[in-house]
């Protein structure tokens, strides 16, 4: 995306997070280049570079039949950024 903006990886980075002083001509040729390579964010990426998976977890002793909206249920099935589930601090022994 750099080279194809005539640009560096950082102006990139700067024009992606919108952090930093980036002229506007400049700011238009990253996100051309952007659209261009048909550039989406990676959530698995962010979350392991961040420490953050923006998920929450959800602990019941109900049968999740019964229990959980419709909703929840199914989003249980969409693979998100964290394929692993880590117990809640105050549930630790």
């Amino acid at each position: 995306m750099a080279r194809l903006a005539g640009v560096s990886t950082m102006t990139v980075s700067r024009v992606l997070n919108n952090r930093g002083s980036v002229s506007g001509q400049t700011r238009d040729r990253v996100v051309d280049a952007a659209e261009q390579l048909n550039y989406r964010p990676n959530l698995a990426a962010q979350a392991l570079s961040s420490g953050r998976s923006r998920t929450i977890g959800v602990v019941t002793m109900e049968e999740p039949s019964t229990a959980l909206p419709r909703h929840w249920r199914a989003s249980n099935r969409v693979p998100g950024p964290s394929a692993t589930r880590s117990p809640c601090r105050s549930c630790r022994s």
